[in-house]
């Protein structure tokens, strides 16, 4: 979970690497284009991580943001270099999924389809949720690791949200969860 402010970036064009993964968060800067995303005021105070949301066999990597009264996980958007992205604009190598693809198989046909990109591709799907909507929270296992939560709303609806595996420190999962 790291604060962000709401000021915009002149530099978005010029992005570097991400730091690496056992580095301490930079601050974020929130993009004025995920809070036109959400449909909420720029000069909000929230907390984001990174997180994939897992829907049957597909994942969206995305954001999980914290607001004083109600949370969103938004799709399609990570945390690059300091700075909250579109996953579509990234050059390509630069986003690390949270779930890694799974190797595609080899097609013996000659028609070729497009693949599907289950990394964020394809919109910003929104899902959000006040916090008293929430019925249950459980931690789960995704992929044999420890990483994931369960979000049980009182409409009856499950979320199944995973999120990067982290090591020497608290994984955004355990932050998450006490959120």
């Amino acid at each position: 979970e790291t604060p962000t402010s709401s000021s915009s970036s002149a530099g978005q064009s010029e992005m570097q690497p991400p730091p690496p993964p056992d580095m301490p968060a930079a601050p974020v800067h929130s993009s004025p284009s995920l809070f036109a995303t959400l449909g909420v005021d720029a000069s909000a105070n929230c907390t984001m991580c990174r997180c994939a949301r897992i829907e049957g066999l597909d994942n969206h990597d995305g954001l999980l943001v914290f607001f004083r009264d109600c949370f969103y996980i938004v799709d399609g958007y990570t945390l690059y270099s300091g700075q909250v992205a579109d996953i579509a604009s990234l050059p390509p190598g630069a986003h690390d999924p949270i779930i890694p693809p799974a190797p595609a198989p080899a097609r013996s046909t000659t028609q070729s389809q497009p693949p599907s990109s289950t990394a964020g591709g394809g919109g910003h799907h929104v899902i959000r949720m006040s916090y008293d909507e929430i019925r249950e929270i459980h931690k789960r296992r995704f992929l044999l690791q420890p990483i994931a939560l369960e979000l049980f709303s009182a409409a009856g609806r499950s979320t199944l949200l995973a999120f990067p595996v982290c090591s020497g420190h608290q994984s955004d999962r355990n932050k998450a969860y006490h959120k």
